[in-house]
């Protein structure tokens, strides 16, 4: 299995597991700008994650990650809030 900068094999195996948040292992990215990018959009996330864009909107509404907020309607996940949120996930 590759591992990715989000994490070790470990965790990459883990996400299978995760409960009601329909994360899947995560799969290599499509592109190197999203691996090494420092703020990710709602869809650089959910192309991380392999999972839709409306999963990644429902965690936010459920308060499970948190974004920041660029502007009034424009929000962006710090990949090492996101890093830290997948090893809590365990």
């Amino acid at each position: 299995m590759k591992t990715s900068s989000l994490g070790s094999v470990a965790a990459q195996q883990h996400a299978d597991s995760l409960p009601n948040t329909g994360l899947r292992a995560m799969e290599s990215p499509s592109s190197v700008k999203i691996e090494s990018a420092e703020y990710l959009s709602v869809r650089d996330l959910s192309k991380l994650l392999s999972v839709s864009e409306k999963a990644v909107r429902g965690w936010v509404y459920k308060g499970l990650i948190r974004p920041e907020k660029i502007g009034p309607r424009l929000i962006r996940f710090k990949r090492t809030a996101i890093e830290h949120w997948i090893a809590q996930q365990k």
